[in-house]
């Protein structure tokens, strides 16, 4: 009995001379049982793209005169090849993924089928090619090929679960989540369009993750008209502040966002204590300066961000048309009103705290954005009726800057994203002492308008900065996404600000592929990494990515520092609050277990599904989904 494997992509013909079982042939160039094909074959030596594609066409050629039975034909990775880098796919003019069980082929006929090489990664990749036949004979096959660029799948971690959560005519833009000690994830963020819910304005929606992947409870929280966490750069694009969500030492959940309480977009601050076993709401509460039968814009009030520490909860944000910092105290037990603040950095102008973050002896440090810079602000006496401004800050950072989240170390430091802005953006971060002196700073290497940090979080003795980077052509690298930006996370010694490494989440950048991503919230257990945001499809093709070890280099940042001359009366006490409070939220809204739809979207393009990142592929582009990532650290 004489079977010839073909490989063509004209036309083929058996080779009735072949003296092995199996003969491949390329042309007029024919291998042996165990040999290689670098890929493609024409061009040994080339490389492809990384996210393209290359195809070659097989055929089994059956020359005996008895039947010929196929077991299987399958693909063996090696380490560290993705199982999509070489896949077995039919021989349609459209190939699709192939599964071959006890494939019959007559005598002198024959069954083609395509190879597809894919690479993921750069430099040389490999699997094996193995068709067993007639029950206990195999013919093998080494498949080799390069990819481009020099993109390096990470070496720091390793990937344990991808998944996404979203309905194809939703659109989940995730402001922050929080990791508890058990390792379950719980997040939150803005809506719209969510099927039983409110089928035209901004929604809440919020939810656990539990540490094995599984989702645990998603509400949705909505009103009559807009009910959101307001994105710090003001322009809708990545959600809510990383800040707006924090969980005690309890485990209960608090978050700040922002509600119309008679339509209009007319804000009242909004402040939600949630029950992590069920998501059942404890309490919820929303302030204004005022509450009038008539309400005017100068009485809106945002919230941002949101701490707790001992018996209270801190809110931070903007008030009176913006034109002030909003510091609000609650008691963390009934959401009861203990002290509203309004502080104004800058007469005149707009200022917003976009985060904040208490210590251990109740000082209060604040971050934002005010007269169209960024600033941070340390409050004193924050567990008290009368706290106290202790230092406030401009940071230089261009126009529309901003101080988007924060946190702090056993010390007491401060360590801040700062977001800049102006003709170009960067992705930026410092360290500040208690004193406001600034100990060191970095920041990316890249420009353009797609880069952006979102979180800074102190877990273990390392810092983690996140947010996403448009990485372009440099020091010979060819570019990744710099329409949309990657997912960009980095690791930095809490001491030193020296990088440890850094990474980023990558997609491709073809019409099918390209995608924006953005990191929202951080945890670590013990040695997992748990990485939430929101990935924006374009057109709804492709929904997962890999992280790459990072091609770029962080420079030394030393932004300008200097003091906010607060007016005369800028003290915390200067605006007459007398008539602020808070009020009970529950009439305002329904609070509803989300719908949820079926793993193909198609049939439920206003509901919920969650699943692995690679198994969507039918979303509506331009489309924005949860991201749930867990990473092994190495």
């Amino acid at each position: 009995m004489k079977i010839v494997i073909i490989l063509s992509i004209a036309f083929l013909s058996f080779n009735v001379f072949a003296t092995n079982p199996f003969t491949l042939k390329i042309k007029s160039h024919e291998f042996k049982n165990g040999e290689t094909n670098n890929m493609p074959f024409e061009f040994p030596n080339s490389t492809i793209a990384l996210f393209s594609k290359h195809v070659e066409l097989f055929t089994i050629a059956n020359n005996s005169d008895k039947e010929l039975i196929i077991n299987s034909i399958v693909i063996k990775h090696d380490k560290g090849v993705m199982k999509e880098e070489f896949q077995i796919l039919d021989g349609s003019y459209h190939p699709k993924k192939l599964e071959v069980k006890d494939l019959k082929i007559a005598p002198q006929k024959g069954y083609y089928f395509n190879l597809k090489f894919f690479p993921i990664a750069s430099h040389l990749r490999k699997a094996t090619l193995i068709i067993t036949y007639n029950k206990n004979q195999k013919f093998t096959l080494n498949l080799t090929g390069k990819g481009g660029s020099n993109g390096n799948l990470s070496t720091h971690t390793k990937t344990l679960m991808d998944k996404v959560l979203g309905g194809a005519d939703l659109d989940e833009m995730v402001s922050g989540a929080v990791v508890a000690k058990n390792g379950n994830t719980y997040f939150y963020g803005n809506n719209k369009m969510i099927a039983g819910a409110d089928s035209f304005n901004f929604d809440l929606f919020m939810g656990e993750i539990k540490a094995d992947g599984s989702l645990g409870w998603l509400k949705v929280w909505y009103g009559k008209r807009h009910d959101l966490s307001i994105d710090p750069g003001q322009n809708g694009e990545s959600g809510g502040s990383a800040n707006s969500i924090i969980i005690d030492k309890d485990g209960y959940i608090y978050y700040a966002g922002v509600t119309t309480k008679k339509g209009g977009s007319n804000y009242a601050a909004l402040i939600i204590k949630v029950n992590p076993k069920d998501g059942s709401i404890v309490w919820e509460k929303v302030w204004r300066p005022e509450f009038r039968s008539s309400q005017i814009a100068w009485q809106r009030a945002d919230a941002y961000s949101v701490d707790v520490k001992g018996d209270f909860v801190f809110v931070a944000g903007s008030t009176l048309d913006n034109a002030t910092v909003m510091l609000l105290t609650l008691n963390k037990k009934d959401g009861s009103l203990y002290m509203n603040k309004a502080i104004d950095l800058y007469a005149g102008y707009n200022d917003r705290a976009f985060a904040i973050k208490v210590d251990d002896k109740f000082n209060a440090y604040l971050g934002g954005s005010a007269n169209g810079r960024a600033f941070l602000m340390k409050v004193s006496n924050m567990n008290t009726k009368t706290p106290k401004i202790v230092w406030a800050k401009k940071i230089d950072a261009g126009v529309g800057s901003n101080i988007n989240s924060l946190d702090l170390d056993k010390e007491g430091n401060i360590y801040a994203s700062v977001d800049v802005r102006g003709a170009q953006t960067s992705f930026a971060y410092i360290k500040v002492n208690p004193d406001g002196k600034l100990l060191w700073g970095k920041e990316n290497a890249s420009h353009g308008q797609k880069n952006n940090i979102m979180i800074v979080k102190v877990l273990g003795n390392s810092l983690y900065a996140g947010g996403r980077v448009g990485i372009g052509n440099i020091k010979g690298v060819v570019g990744y996404d710099t329409q949309f930006g990657d997912g960009y996370l980095v690791n930095s010694d809490l001491k030193t600000g020296k990088v440890n490494w850094s990474m980023f989440y990558y997609s491709g950048k073809q019409s099918d592929q390209i995608a924006g991503y953005y990191i929202k919230g951080l945890g670590l257990v013990g040695k997992n990494l748990y990485v939430i945001g929101h990935m924006w499809s374009k057109r709804g093709d492709r929904y997962n990515g890999y992280w790459y070890d990072g091609v770029q280099e962080l420079t030394d940042y030393s932004p300008v520092m200097s003091d906010i001359d607060i007016p005369a009366k800028g003290s915390t006490a200067h605006m007459d609050l007398k008539k602020a409070k808070v009020e009970d939220a529950s009439s305002l809204r329904k609070y509803i277990d989300a719908p949820m739809g079926k793993t193909d979207v198609n049939g439920d393009k206003r509901k919920f599904t969650y699943q692995d990142s690679d198994k969507k592929h039918k979303g509506r582009g331009p489309d924005n989904d949860l991201s749930f990532i867990k990473l092994e650290l190495k």
